[in-house]
């Protein structure tokens, strides 16, 4: 089974939270990969008491960098298993992944789960920046080892 669908958002006061409503209201459960960097603020999420339909959230810190370029917390592995794990878990639900601007992390986490679910390399093919790529490629080298010892991915 695979996630019904995948968002990326960004952590603006509407937008987080405009999805969470939209879906909340539309009666859909779903689950939220945040990601956000040191010193990066927390994202806006609907308050716990008023979402109806947040199933699950999993929350990263890890900055827009990459090995090559950039200074600060790097992706490690054991974010993309984290990532890979929390996906499983959630295989029925939409996924909404966000980051600070929505456009880098998010987007590369957004587009490796569709390769690996869907067999679908749309979205990497327009991933932005080597950040990105480094986000992608981890997450890819996590479903390849859980796939290649023998678990359902």
């Amino acid at each position: 089974m695979g996630v019904l669908a995948i968002y990326t958002v960004t952590t603006s006061r509407s937008g987080l939270k405009k999805a969470e409503r939209k879906l909340d209201k539309a009666g859909e459960d779903y689950a939220i990969i945040s990601v956000r960097g040191i010193g990066e603020r927390r994202p806006y999420l609907v308050q716990e008491s008023r979402r109806l339909h947040r199933i699950d959230s999993l929350f990263l810190v890890f900055d827009d960098i990459c090995p090559t370029r950039g200074h600060g917390t790097l992706m490690k592995e054991h974010h993309a298993k984290s990532i890979v794990d929390f996906v499983e878990r959630n295989s029925d639900k939409i996924i909404i992944c966000q980051c600070e601007a929505g456009q880098s992390r998010s987007f590369a986490i957004a587009a490796a789960i569709q390769k690996h679910l869907y067999d679908d390399s749309t979205l990497s093919e327009m991933l932005p920046s080597d950040a990105s790529k480094y986000v992608y490629d981890m997450i890819g080298v996590e479903y390849e080892t859980k796939e290649g010892s023998g678990e359902v991915v």
